[in-house]
């Protein structure tokens, strides 16, 4: 549950320097973009919500494709090209669909065996949608995807969910991996990755699509989350954001369900 009452949204001037101090020099014009976008640093109300504890899984995920006959996720290596670039979030050649992309494609409407656990990717805003009209069907509540101020607030006040400072073995972070890990575990232990509301893989892990439109663009949506597997300090903090078109599939993005009746 993330209770009532006022929660600390977007980044200070101070904060967004420190994030920048921590990226190498060829990419700072590129981080500096995205951390201008970024809210600035403020407090909202909200009403109490449940969230889910983890990003959802592909076992989860399946259990959905199975009942419903939904589209599961699996893309051609065309599309995946296609998909990588409009979305800006890279690993957009070939050899990176052999590598990242075609291991995580489902066979049969089921995931790859051995990585039922991992979070679900690979899917768009209108699959994570669907999913959750369907589990709030099945539960009789009100199941959606977070806006991007409640997804800062499963998170907290600091620009990490352990505090202020950048501590790569806190969550899942791994440049080498080829895919995100068991959800709540890290390295075969279990994960630090927890926030002060009890959210697990907040960091790393995957994107985490919201409800929120990219303001700039039509047909674009926000994602939160904490940042990738692939990140580093500067875009895995609360307020770090991406705008991506809303029908983006990629093994970066996934999501996380909340409850809001």
């Amino acid at each position: 549950m993330i209770p009532a009452g006022r929660h600390i949204i977007g980044s200070s001037e101070q904060e967004r320097a420190v994030a920048l101090s921590h990226v190498l020099s060829d990419k700072i014009p590129s981080a500096q973009a995205r951390l201008d976008l970024e809210l600035f640093r403020h407090e909202v109300d909200l009403p109490a919500f449940a969230a889910g504890r983890y990003p959802v899984t592909m076992r989860e995920y399946a259990e959905f494709i199975a009942t419903t006959g939904h589209r599961a996720p699996d893309l051609s290596e065309l599309e995946w090209l296609e998909e990588a670039q409009r979305s800006g979030l890279g690993l957009e050649h070939a050899s990176d669909y052999a590598k990242y992309v075609r291991p995580l494609c489902w066979s049969g409407g089921k995931p790859p065996k051995g990585r039922e656990h991992i979070p679900v990717v690979l899917v768009s805003r209108d699959d994570a949608d669907a999913y959750c009209r369907w589990l709030g069907g099945r539960l009789g509540r009100n199941v959606r995807l977070p806006d991007e101020v409640e997804s800062e607030a499963l998170a907290g006040a600091s620009a990490y969910p352990w505090g202020g400072g950048w501590e790569p073995d806190m969550g899942y972070f791994n440049t080498n991996a080829t895919a995100p890990g068991p959800v709540g575990k890290h390295g075969g232990k279990v994960s630090k990755d927890i926030t002060g509301n009890g959210v697990g893989d907040y960091t790393g892990q995957v994107y985490e699509w919201t409800l929120s439109p990219d303001g700039r663009r039509h047909g674009y949506g926000i994602l939160k989350g904490g940042g990738c597997w692939l990140d580093g300090a500067a875009d895995s903090r609360r307020a770090a954001r991406r705008g991506v078109p809303l029908d983006t599939r990629h093994v970066l993005v996934g999501f996380r369900v909340i409850i809001a009746d």
